[in-house]
């Protein structure tokens, strides 16, 4: 698993800052050598939403750690 995308972000509900990461599962068959994937800590939240756009936009969905809120937003390439 890869990291492709990892950074910070305040809660649109509780306003604390935690960290979100996205990414990639890498796949191999199994004659291949296997991939060796990197490991999330314990404190980063993993996104549920990841949508690439045309125009270099990235919609972003994760659910704040402390309160469980929905956050949604966009980041840039």
């Amino acid at each position: 698993m890869p990291i492709e995308y990892s950074d910070t972000h305040i809660c649109d509900k509780c306003k604390k800052k935690f960290e979100w990461i996205y990414f990639h599962q890498v796949r191999t068959k199994l004659s291949e050598t296997p991939y060796i994937n990197d490991v999330p800590s314990a404190n980063e939240k993993l996104v549920y939403l990841f949508q690439e756009s045309d125009n270099g936009l990235i919609n972003i969905g994760v659910n704040c750690p402390y309160c469980d809120y929905d956050n949604q937003f966009t980041i840039t390439k």
